[in-house]
């Protein structure tokens, strides 16, 4: 699927969504919060080989971004205190992370659960699938999917 069939697919069922700058998470509009939406109609004119993002606010999520493999370790000491992370969406990132998408709300934070784990969310943004970074694709793991 290329980001552009991705991006009317993500619309189509109610996801805001923006475009990137090729391989790069930077927003390719100069608004992103007001510039995001749900109309199809915008994206022909979005570059071809753009990335895509959204805010999960947006549609009721909040994501835990777990960086590499400090991060993997940090959430596992974390759910050794708290109990096992429920089965939830992932998303594998080109950097060989995890995003976490759970249902709720919540700020935007860096490092505040543990370092390498990090959360989008109110007034934040993520990179969705098939969005690409140095070559590598962000992918929905165990068959789940947005669209």
């Amino acid at each position: 699927m290329t980001p552009r069939e991705a991006a009317y697919e993500y619309m189509r069922r109610g996801i805001p969504v923006f475009p990137c700058l090729p391989n790069s998470k930077k927003p390719a509009v100069a608004h992103w919060k007001t510039d995001a939406g749900t109309d199809p109609r915008g994206i022909a004119t979005w570059h071809p080989e753009c990335n895509i993002a959204t805010s999960p606010d947006w549609f009721g999520c909040l994501v835990i971004d777990l960086d590499g493999e400090i991060g993997h370790l940090n959430w596992v000491a974390l759910e050794a205190l708290n109990g096992a992370t429920p089965s939830t969406l992932r998303v594998r990132t080109p950097s060989g992370g995890i995003h976490l998408y759970f249902r709720g709300q919540g700020p935007s934070t860096v490092g505040k659960l543990g370092k390498n784990i990090d959360t989008r969310g109110v007034g934040g943004y993520v990179l969705l699938p098939p969005s690409i970074i140095d070559g590598r694709s962000y992918e929905f793991l165990d068959g789940a999917s947005l669209i």
